[in-house]
């Protein structure tokens, strides 16, 4: 005899498709979300761009210590020179993502 259902698995089975169109939707989904490599979005890139600043302004301002700000934002101390050089150069603009060397 096979194992008895609990009541969220037989919910699950009457919501769910069958596993075989699972599989089925997950890869069209997959293929269909990833198909167009659009560039970020100007929100986003703001986004980022504010948060590096802050991260910045934290070394500077609050902490005082480069280490200790990459340490706690999980973030490498060559990045925050690269981000500090960038902000000093071309301002907030110098902050936002570019695109990575193939």
């Amino acid at each position: 005899m096979g194992r008895r259902q609990t009541g969220w698995q037989k919910a699950s089975a009457r919501l769910l498709p069958p596993r075989s169109n699972c599989r089925r939707l997950l890869a069209l989904w997959v293929s269909d979300r990833w198909r167009h490599h659009a560039p970020i979005a100007k929100q986003q890139q703001d986004r980022q761009a504010r948060r590096r600043l802050a991260i910045l302004r934290h070394a500077e301002e609050i902490s005082g210590n480069v280490a200790q700000t990459c340490r706690y934002y999980g973030i490498n101390r060559t990045r925050f020179y690269v981000w500090q050089r960038r902000y000093q150069e071309e301002g907030l603009a110098g902050l936002w993502a570019r695109p990575s060397r193939s």
